[in-house]
């Protein structure tokens, strides 16, 4: 496991993402777009978590500071995904 500089605990070799064999157990190939925007919005929050939990432990400021960075990153990326899934699961058309 790389050295990490900042004082901090994450597991670097588990990824956030599926990879390989776990993407296809993830989306199937017959998925839908909505199955794929859950996948999404799911890794979005499971990484919001992370970054918050790495954040609220961060006894360095600035590593505090980034991971609430990124936290209010996946949040975004979590609320356009769900304002996305929203759409096409109500109006059958994606946030144009």
């Amino acid at each position: 496991m790389p050295e990490c500089v900042l004082d901090c605990s994450a597991d670097l070799e588990q990824p956030l993402y599926p990879r390989g064999a776990q993407i296809e157990e993830a989306i199937r190939a017959d998925a839908s777009e909505m199955d794929a925007l859950l996948l999404a919005i799911k890794i979005e929050n499971d990484s919001f978590d992370l970054y918050s939990r790495h954040a609220d432990e961060a006894d360095d400021v600035n590593a505090r500071r980034f991971y609430e960075y990124l936290a209010e990153e996946a949040r975004a990326h979590f609320n356009l995904l769900m304002l996305n899934y929203e759409s096409l699961s109500e109006r059958g058309g994606w946030v144009g």
